[in-house]
């Protein structure tokens, strides 16, 4: 009855007689799943299997789908069938061209890449591209190889800069340090640059060094008036901001030009 029930799954409207019900069950089930079965096995092809997930089916590893039917991928020679199951790739220096696998032509100081892009080849150490070739990299004093693609694949030392194909020497000004970069430098705390020396920061009444070491701030209370610090007037129902360089109306209050003026009610 159950396997009745699973293949005809939608029932039948049982007659009055269970003989008379379980006949015409029978025959209506046995006839959908002959139908179901064969559809199914007519919907899947050979060299195929049900998907893993969802409905439908994917053809077998070494197979691709082509009109409905699973047909074997040949593999053209020096060619391996890749990971998914469905495609092939070129070996290592092999590259695809017309649906086969043509050797790389690799120049002198390169080597094979496993890129299925580009050359298929890239240079040594030392070497950079130049028309399918690898031609050496000079490494100008006072500088070290690097590995780059694309550029000099080279850069200068720690406390000297790139001047064309050259290293020169940061020249460092008193009061001065090399940059973390070692390729130029900033001035010590308390002073700023100005040309090509560190002057010192005159820091006038009323104010202090800021965080920075290269320009100060007014105490609070005061505000900056070109080099040097100067007091603001502070209305009735006001206090400084937070800033310290200004003010602002109390709670209650509104600003209306330089005063603090009532809100009105609400």
């Amino acid at each position: 009855m159950n396997a009745i029930r699973n293949c005809f799954p939608f029932g039948v409207a049982a007659p009055r007689s269970r003989a008379r019900w379980l006949s015409v069950a029978v025959i209506a089930a046995t006839f959908t799943c002959a139908n179901f079965t064969a559809s199914a096995t007519a919907a899947q092809p050979s060299n195929s299997h049900p998907k893993r997930y969802g409905d439908g089916w994917e053809c077998d590893r070494g197979f691709a789908e082509s009109g409905g039917v699973c047909v074997a991928i040949k593999i053209p020679k020096n060619a391996y069938l890749g990971s998914s199951g469905n495609k092939w790739s070129c070996d290592r220096g092999f590259r695809e061209v017309a649906g086969r696998c043509d050797a790389v032509v690799i120049p002198a100081n390169a080597y094979a890449t496993e890129s299925s892009y580009g050359s298929g080849w890239a240079c040594e150490r030392g070497y950079r591209a130049n028309n399918n070739v690898c031609v050496a990299v000079t490494v100008p004093m006072n500088a070290y190889l690097v590995d780059e693609t694309m550029g000099s694949s080279w850069e200068c030392n720690r406390g000297y800069r790139r001047m064309g194909d050259t290293c020169a020497a940061v020249q460092i000004p008193a009061n001065a340090y090399l940059h973390r970069r070692g390729d130029d430098w900033e001035c010590v705390r308390g002073f700023r640059k100005l040309g090509g020396a560190c002057s010192a920061i005159s820091i006038p009444k009323d104010a202090y060094l800021n965080a920075s070491g290269s320009d100060f701030d007014c105490d609070r209370g005061f505000r900056k008036n070109g080099s040097s610090c100067v007091t603001f007037a502070l209305p009735p129902n006001a206090h400084i901001n937070y800033s310290g360089g200004d003010w602002e109306c109390d709670a209650g209050y509104r600003q209306e030009s330089a005063q603090c003026v009532v809100n009105p009610p609400r």
